[in-house]
C-alpha cells in the first residue's frame, strides 16, 4: 500500500489518486501546536496528555528541513508552535514530560 502524505494545503487531485490506486493512504501530519500553559496541562487526563505529546513530537525539526515553501513566514499565527527549534517547544515538552512523570 503506497503512503501518500498531503503537505499543508495541497490536496491530491483526482487524477493523482487514480494513478496511485484504491490502496493509497493519505494523511495530513500535524503542522502546528497550540501551546498550553501549566494550568491547562494540569486539566488534561493522562491519555489526552499523551496525545498532546505525540502532536508535539510530530512537528518538523526546523524551517530549513520543512516543505513550507509557498507560504510567507510572516503570515503564520505567532500563537502556535510550528517547529521543534522554537524555544517554546522545548519548554512545553519539558512541562509535558514533568506532568507524565
Amino acid at each position: 500500500m503506497p503512503l501518500v502524505v498531503k503537505y499543508k494545503y495541497r490536496d491530491l487531485t483526482q487524477s493523482e489518486l487514480d494513478e496511485l490506486g484504491p490502496d493509497a493512504l493519505t494523511m495530513r501530519p500535524a503542522r502546528r501546536l497550540k501551546p498550553l500553559d501549566e494550568a491547562e496541562l494540569a486539566t488534561l487526563t493522562k491519555s489526552r496528555l499523551l496525545q498532546y505529546r505525540k502532536r508535539a513530537l510530530a512537528l518538523e525539526n526546523c524551517l530549513a528541513e520543512s516543505d513550507y515553501l509557498d507560504q510567507e513566514i510572516e503570515d503564520w499565527d505567532p500563537a502556535y508552535i510550528y517547529f521543534k527549534d522554537d524555544p517554546r517547544w522545548r519548554q512545553l515538552y519539558d512541562q509535558i514530560l514533568a506532568r507524565l512523570a
